[in-house]
């Protein structure tokens, strides 16, 4: 019978390090949302950055569960191994701290306006393509009011739900009820537009305000207020 003794477990500590690196890596990316904002990116090192972020940590743990599988019967715990698991790591993990940093959200509106009746949008929607499946694309606008924060703003107006396509998208939205009842005729008004994702499906009747598309599980595209 085998005696189990600690030099037993030493050659799968280089490719647990890797597992471990790995989820870890997985789970910053996810939490931070990276994945998501390199994914908007036009860069062709960015978009490889995303596939990276993606599945790239997937593939590296398995590769690791394999390594230690295969690892068995082995002894050694330094070399040539551990060397390349650290390396690898270190390399991948410069990556997602660079784009973390770095990242933003692009502007998806190219243009926009209103006409007193309806708020209106052109939406730069190419980098949006890894989305069309998940989530719908809408125009929400209200008029400038440095007395309400705009997240609570309830006076909103929001289009209805477009297709994602890689051409490009121009979206009206009329004037809601309560938009129009705070509209001063004659008056200079400011009005501000954002663009959002919202899950295919969601009850537009349930969104009162732009918090109210975080809370249903879609997302702002202006960086002051993307989560």
């Amino acid at each position: 019978m085998q005696m189990i003794t600690p030099d037993s477990f030493r050659p799968k500590i280089p490719p647990a390090i890797l597992i471990v690196g790995s989820l870890a890596g997985k789970l910053i990316s996810w939490v931070s949302n990276s994945d998501f904002l390199l994914s908007i990116k036009h860069e062709t090192f960015l978009l490889m950055l995303g596939w990276l972020i993606s599945y790239g940590w997937w593939f590296m743990a398995g590769v690791g569960v394999i390594w230690a599988y295969n690892a068995r019967g082995t002894s050694r715990i330094l070399g040539p191994s551990l060397v390349t698991v650290v390396g690898v790591l270190a390399f991948v993990w410069g990556i997602l701290l660079t784009a973390i940093a770095s990242s933003s959200v692009p502007r998806i509106i190219i243009s926009w306006g209103d006409d007193g009746t309806a708020c209106s949008a052109t939406f730069d929607t190419s980098r949006l393509s890894r989305f069309r499946k998940k989530y719908d694309i809408v125009l929400v606008c209200g008029i400038v009011n440095p007395q309400t924060e705009r997240l609570q703003e309830k006076s909103i107006s929001i289009s209805s739900p477009f297709n994602i396509h890689p051409v490009g998208v121009f979206i009206e939205a009329p004037h809601s009820t309560k938009m129009t009842s705070v509209i001063k005729p004659g008056a200079l008004m400011s009005y501000w537009h954002e663009a959002a994702l919202i899950p295919k499906g969601t009850d537009l009747s349930s969104i009162h305000s732009l918090s109210d598309i975080t809370k249903y599980g879609g997302k702002i595209l202006d960086q002051a207020y993307f989560q």
